[in-house]
């Protein structure tokens, strides 16, 4: 069958299309569906075993969870106006903490072209967090502050590291450099951040800790259960 000049350029043109079609609408689709949050509301004893005892949660909103199959991120409100936020990533629960790379970086990739989820936009005192889609730590991972961040270690043990202070971001990484999660702290005056591998559940979390009214110091530890 002999085509045309003409139907040679409209198969073409209309393969563009197609193609372009697919790329800029019903992907990026098919991608919010596959790999969006489920939200859960007022579960508040999903990680109720890394939390202290005494703590009081917020009537209002005691705990909103963002689940998926790769991971899920827990908020809690303390009465206080504190805030914390426990990350779990699964693909890191087996991961051996004595193995986590920890560094410094200048410049930090950004995440506008990578297809993935930005949280926390709209709020104020807790950190911007944008996430890859698909995340592939497989068991190994680096994390990147700020090369002038004023961060103490206040607790280094074989199974956690608890930094206090400033910093405007933070990085998460695989052994092969590939940026997966980025926290931008950029509205956030200090907080208090903690890598907890706890061995008798099987979890690996890390728990970030703001808040928007009581000055936060390094006694806010004690909020947490890091046995």
């Amino acid at each position: 069958m002999n085509f045309s000049k003409r139907q040679i350029i409209n198969f073409i043109v209309s393969g563009i299309f197609t193609i372009g079609i697919y790329l800029v609408i019903i992907r990026p689709v098919l991608n919010f569906i596959k790999y969006r949050y489920s939200v859960v509301f007022d579960d508040y004893q999903q990680y109720a075993w890394v939390l202290n005892d005494t703590i009081k949660l917020d009537t209002l909103f005691s705990g909103i969870g963002q689940i998926r199959k790769s991971d899920q991120y827990y908020s809690y409100l303390l009465k206080n106006h504190t805030y914390i936020e426990i990350f779990e990533y699964k693909d890191l629960n087996n991961i051996e903490f004595n193995k986590i790379n920890y560094g410094f970086r200048f410049k930090f990739p950004s995440f506008e072209n990578i297809q993935g989820i930005v949280l926390n936009e709209d709020l104020d005192n807790t950190p911007v967090i944008s996430i890859k889609n698909k995340l592939t730590f497989k068991n190994n991972l680096r994390v990147e502050f700020n090369k002038n961040a004023q961060l103490k270690l206040i607790r280094d043990t074989i199974d956690c590291k608890v930094y206090f202070g400033n910093l405007t971001k933070m990085l998460l990484s695989n052994s092969e450099d590939e940026p997966l999660v980025l926290f931008d702290f950029i509205s956030v005056k200090r907080t208090l951040i903690a890598f907890y591998k706890n061995k008798k559940r099987n979890k690996f979390l890390i728990i970030i800790v703001t808040s928007d009214r009581k000055p936060l110091d390094e006694s806010f530890i004690h909020l947490l259960k890091l046995k």
